[in-house]
Parts: C-alpha cells; sequence; structure tokens
C-alpha cells in the first residue's frame, strides 16, 4: 500500500514530512463516504473494489507551515543579531575609538595647545583624517606664533607711548597701566607746556584690544599736535581733539577724556572732562571732593563744547585719576568693585607714600576680583602735591 501511494502521490513525502505519519488508510463502501472528509486535503485512488485515499487537515497543514516560517524568521532574525553585533564589534574597532582619539585630540587644541599631533591609525581613511588634523594644527600654531610677535610688538609700541620716566615739578605720581588684552584702549600721559606748565591726561577710548588701541594712539597723536601749537587753551584743545577723533573714529566709537594742566607754582590744576570717570580728590584734612565730568563724550557731536574747572591744591592733596576698567572690576559674582570700595581704599592707605597706597589700592582691586578675569583695561594715576620732591613710580 505504501509503494502504490508513492505512485500515486511522488510528492507526497515534501508535504512537511508528515505524510506517513499522519495518512489514513481506510477502506470505503462507496464515495459517498468520502464527502465526510471535506475538511481535509485528500487525493484517492481506485482500484477495482479499492479506493486509497490518502488526506491531511487543514489546520494540521496550517500548523506545520506556520512553524515553518517561525523558525525560518527566528533563524533570521538569530542571523540578523549576529551580523549587528559583528558590525558593532567591527565599527567599534575601525571607527568609534579612532574618532573618539580625534575628538580628544581636537578639543587639545580648541583649548590651545596648538602644534599638537594625533597618534597613528592602521586605517587608511582615518590617517588621513588625522593627518589633515595635524597639518590644521600645525599652521595654528604658526599662526598663533606669528600673531603673539605682533602683539608683542603692538604692546612694545604702545607702552613706548606712555610717559615713562617723566618727572612733573612739586608733584609725586605713580601710575599702573594693565590692558584687559594684549594692548590697551586706555592712555594717559604728561607732556610739558610753555612756561613751566604740565598737560595731564587719562583717556579710555570704548572697547579693548587692537581696535580700541589705534583709537587711543589717534588720541594721542591730536593732542601732541595740540601741545605744540603757539597758543595753548585747554577747552579748545579738547574741542579741537574731539572734531578730528570724531571724523575719523568708526561710528558709534567714543572716548573719555581727562585734561588737567598743571601749574606747579600756583599748587592748582585746571581741567576739562569729556565724560571721563571723576576723579577723586583726598585732602590732606581727610576730605574727599570728585572732579566731574565738564562735558560729553569724545566722538559723539563734532561741534560739542567743554567748560573749564580750576582745583586749587595743597601740599600732601592727593588727586586719582583712573579709568572705568577699576571700579567695573568684578568679582566672581559679578559685584562691582566700584567707587565706595575706590575712595575707602585710598583713604585707608592714606599715611603711605604715592607708591605704596597705589600698590595698595591694586591688592585690593585684584583681591575683590579673585580669579576672575579682567575684563577692561585698567589704568591709574595717582598725583600727590609735595613742595619739595620730585618723586615717581611707575609699575
Amino acid at each position: 500500500l505504501e509503494t502504490m501511494i508513492r505512485k500515486i502521490f511522488p510528492e507526497a513525502e515534501k508535504i512537511n514530512g508528515l505524510l506517513f505519519n499522519n495518512v489514513k488508510v481506510r477502506q470505503y463502501a462507496n464515495t459517498s463516504d468520502i464527502a465526510s472528509l471535506a475538511d481535509h486535503v485528500s487525493g484517492t485512488h481506485m482500484d477495482d473494489s479499492i479506493i486509497v485515499v490518502v488526506s491531511e487537515s487543514t489546520s494540521s497543514i496550517r500548523n506545520s507551515a506556520r512553524n515553518e516560517v517561525l523558525v525560518q524568521l527566528g533563524s533570521v532574525g538569530l542571523l540578523g543579531i549576529l551580523t549587528t553585533l559583528t558590525v558593532n564589534v567591527v565599527l567599534l574597532r575601525i571607527v568609534r575609538r579612532p574618532l573618539k582619539k580625534l575628538l580628544e585630540f581636537v578639543e587639545e587644541i580648541s583649548a590651545g595647545e596648538l602644534g599638537t599631533q594625533a597618534p597613528v591609525f592602521h586605517t587608511h581613511e582615518m590617517q588621513e583624517l588625522a593627518s589633515s588634523i595635524n597639518s590644521m594644527s600645525q599652521k595654528l600654531a604658526e599662526n598663533d606664533k606669528e600673531r603673539r610677535l605682533q602683539m608683542h610688538k603692538a604692546r612694545q609700541i604702545q607702552q613706548h607711548l606712555l610717559p615713562n620716566g617723566v618727572r612733573l615739578p612739586h608733584l609725586q605720581t605713580a601710575h599702573i597701566f594693565e590692558p584687559a588684552d594684549d594692548v590697551a584702549g586706555d592712555y594717559y600721559d604728561f607732556l610739558p607746556l610753555s612756561h613751566g606748565l604740565w598737560l595731564i591726561c587719562l583717556a579710555d577710548v570704548t572697547g579693548h584690544g587692537v581696535p580700541a588701541a589705534m583709537g587711543a594712539a589717534m588720541l594721542k597723536a591730536l593732542l601732541l599736535t595740540e601741545v605744540t601749537a603757539d597758543l595753548f587753551d585747554l577747552s579748545t584743545t579738547m574741542e579741537n581733539i574731539n572734531r578730528r577723533f570724531a571724523e575719523a573714529i568708526l561710528p558709534g566709537n567714543f572716548a573719555s577724556m581727562f585734561l588737567g594742566c598743571w601749574d606747579p607754582k600756583k599748587m592748582e590744576l585746571i581741567y576739562a572732562s569729556a565724560g571721563h570717570e571723576p576723579a577723586v580728590v583726598l585732602r590732606a584734612s581727610g576730605k574727599i571732593d570728585e572732579l566731574d565730568s565738564t562735558g560729553t563724550l569724545l566722538g559723539i557731536d563734532p561741534d560739542a563744547e567743554w567748560e573749564n574747572q580750576t582745583v586749587q591744591l595743597s601740599h600732601a592733596d592727593r588727586v586719582l585719576l583712573f579709568s572705568d576698567g577699576v571700579t567695573e572690576s568684578r568679582n566672581e559674582d559679578g559685584e562691582l568693585f566700584g567707587r565706595i570700595r575706590l575712595t575707602r581704599s585710598l583713604t585707608a592707605h592714606s599715611a603711605s607714600g604715592a607708591s605704596l597706597v597705589l600698590t595698595n589700592l591694586c591688592r585690593d582691586i585684584a583681591k575683590h576680583r579673585g580669579d576672575s578675569r579682567l575684563h577692561d583695561d585698567l589704568t591709574i594715576v595717582l598725583l600727590q602735591c609735595d613742595d619739595s620732591s620730585n618723586e615717581h613710580c611707575t609699575q
């Protein structure tokens, strides 16, 4: 019978391998009994009085097919997982780890370690990328070296513009000049005038760095032009400087300036202030006066005018000139040093000479600032009246 079935259904063995486990061979009296196999997939063969019926229930076939599909899907899924793991391992070794090293290397460059060279990689693509970054790092180092050289020269030039070694009659002087960047927008000077008079100047151009330093150099040149004129007048000098400065400076930029004409014979200071921080006068008696602004900032209105004010000084009186980088020095919490702390520090150290007063004042500012960096140029000029001394100090 089995041989007969195989001849009738040569493909029967391929039906999920279940044919001969589920074959039902029965003898039917007639073909009408076969109608009861409607829920089966079946095949018949008639030979004389024998009818051979081979059948399989449809539910069994579905279950077998479903199981086969699930087995195949499981195999595909397992293969996918293995493939994913393999790809991840390959990417980790070939791409991720080298990229992490390159990222750390680039972060070192961004932190200022220019010229640093990346390690050698074994893959061609990663090595090409590393070589490009190495070339960039080397170029940045060379450019930074050139920039530092240029800034060093610029700072030397700016220091040369300051009144190094200049002595004023009957005044002890102490001054400090601390740029926030390589060069500053602050400028101060002591220039001789006719008839034994002296011009004292302190200016502050907006901003800091190279643009502000160029503005400060411009003010120096304009001031030198004025002091060489045959007739010198303080308010006229301020007006002339303002008009030319407004023509040359970029729109939106400006500067503050304090100009004082010192008469050592009369112990008298005539001044004009273009929106500058009010100077502090500490009298020998301990009284504090302020020299307020007498006009607007330079570079705003070409036709602006300024008034002159006269201050009579006596022995041991002190005049403190400074840029706003002093009062606006901030600590880590953003708190300003301010004028109150400034005058308090000046008064607290009044028993010392001009040089030591300035040293202590700078120490108080630095203590207030703490680890916070200098945000603006800082310039201080301290003048102390002295009938018999020409002491000077530059810091």
